[in-house]
């Protein structure tokens, strides 16, 4: 059975050394050790290692030479002061293989590791590989997945079977998520593909759809090969992109299942097609909704994301508006920048040099391209309308007003001097979450969904659909 808890780590980590102390234990969530060398540009080191991942998960390997090679622990300790960079750990036995793949020497995983002789390299990724069995399927071990109860369920997506599954001592790592940590491997995800970069493609979307509807980061930390009688034959840990649990969950635990498989294929077709703003796009709604900033950033953070939905949307392609063409517009500009270049030094001060009105002349100029360029609200407008949602006038002009505000002034509406008589916000959080509701309906469209979600202005779990009646 699948459990990674507390008590696994105790059992496990650091083996008869005991270098690091008991409060230690839960700051990762994988741990493994053996012996094996050390690969430098032009020479190896043979070391006992440490292989841990942080809950945030930071991949690590601690070393410390065993004697196996000719250089040993002295010369391990002086690689750090002469510049001697780790390239790969490398380790065999009889049924296991390791390969990790080094970045550079960093700051030790706890102060009595150093006393032990245990220098920290931090890792890209490892691989392990059993030599005798080939895997059939991959479990994925997931961060901050916490719904109202212990899960089991079994969906298809994209024609593959996926399975979750709670951990074992899930309410535990449920509760520590609300009190005591930030990051916590509260699941698995079984899926029934047997090569492994097929897998994580499609874990990859798995998490992303699971982390629209939880309303944080979900991630997998590492994944696990199964063969046919389940038993682990390889294991890949690399170094995700994580983040804290946030309990502003945006869409109810049991409509989970049917959102990820409504917007499965809509979602896996606009990621395929520019995977940067996907990724984009999920982080900074994700950041902009972490307790540990001001109010103020968050929703700076929030006008950042509809930034991110008009340039992925629009591809911040230029209306034409009132001109026949794009290439009409294009004349004109350049017309425009013409006239100025001629008309405008003699109507300068005379004591200015001609250096000096050219410069201006050409600044002038150069801001011709935004002539009856779309105003943001415009931009806000023409996304709804692509997208087919139906926002206000009204709605529109206070989000834009917010986001302006906050990009150039740091503070919300609200804050002002002297705010509009009819701003219908008192606080910073009254207009922070309204904004984070009307983002919500855009992104959630945006992305294929058609049913409803959490009211997060509200936050009394009332529901709102997508796209009203």
């Amino acid at each position: 059975m699948f459990a990674l808890v507390v008590r696994r780590i105790q059992r496990m980590i650091w083996g008869i050394n005991h270098t690091i102390h008991r409060e230690w234990l839960d700051r990762f969530v994988f741990h493994e050790s053996g012996q094996g060398v050390v690969e430098f540009e032009h020479m190896q080191i043979g070391v006992d290692w440490q292989l841990v991942q942080t809950r945030s998960g930071n991949l690590f390997v601690l070393v410390r030479g065993n004697g196996t090679t000719e250089l040993g622990q002295p010369d391990l300790q002086i690689m750090p002061f002469v510049g001697e960079s780790p390239k790969k750990l490398l380790a065999h036995d009889d049924r296991w293989s390791t390969r990790v793949t080094l970045r550079d020497w960093v700051r030790s995983a706890h102060p009595k590791a150093t006393d032990e002789g245990w220098l920290t390299i931090s890792a890209d990724n490892a691989e392990r590989a059993r030599k005798d069995a080939v895997a059939t399927t991959h479990r994925f071990a997931l961060t901050n997945l916490v719904l109202s109860e212990v899960f089991d369920v079994d969906q298809q997506c994209a024609g593959t079977r996926l399975s979750w599954r709670s951990v074992d001592d899930y309410e535990n790592a449920a509760a520590e998520l609300r009190t005591l940590h930030r990051h916590a491997i509260t699941a698995t995800l079984t899926i029934a593909k047997a090569d492994q970069a097929q897998a994580s493609a499609i874990a990859d979307i798995a998490c992303e759809l699971a982390s629209y509807s939880r309303g944080c980061r979900v991630s997998w930390a590492y994944v696990e090969g199964l063969d046919a009688e389940g038993s682990v034959v390889s294991l890949f840990i690399g170094n995700p992109i994580s983040g804290p649990y946030v309990p502003l969950v945006l869409i109810g635990a049991e409509a989970m299942w049917p959102f990820i498989e409504q917007t499965w294929q809509p979602y896996a077709r606009f990621r395929s097609e520019n995977r940067a703003s996907a990724r984009r796009l999920l982080g900074l709604l994700t950041n902009a909704t972490t307790d540990d900033d001001f109010t103020e950033l968050r929703g700076a953070k929030l006008g950042m994301t509809i930034d991110a939905v008009v340039t992925i949307v629009t591809g911040n392609k230029i209306d034409a508006l009132p001109f026949q063409s794009n290439a009409a517009r294009r004349e004109f500009v350049e017309r425009f920048r013409v006239f100025v270049a001629t008309e405008l030094p003699p109507l300068l001060k005379e004591d200015l040099t001609n250096d000096a009105k050219d410069a201006l002349a050409r600044a002038i100029g150069a801001k011709a391209g935004d002539i009856l360029r779309p105003t943001f609200r415009n931009a806000i407008k023409q996304v709804c309308q692509a997208i087919s949602i139906n926002v206000s006038d009204t709605e529109i002009k206070q989000f834009a007003h917010s986001r302006n505000q906050l990009i150039h002034e740091a503070r919300f509406v609200c804050q002002m001097d002297a705010p509009p008589e009819d701003w219908p916000f008192k606080t910073a959080a009254e207009e922070y979450f309204w904004m984070l509701r009307f983002l919500d309906r855009i992104v959630l469209r945006f992305i294929g969904y058609r049913g409803a979600f959490f009211d997060r202005f509200l936050r009394d779990h009332s529901e709102v659909p997508v796209e009203p009646e």
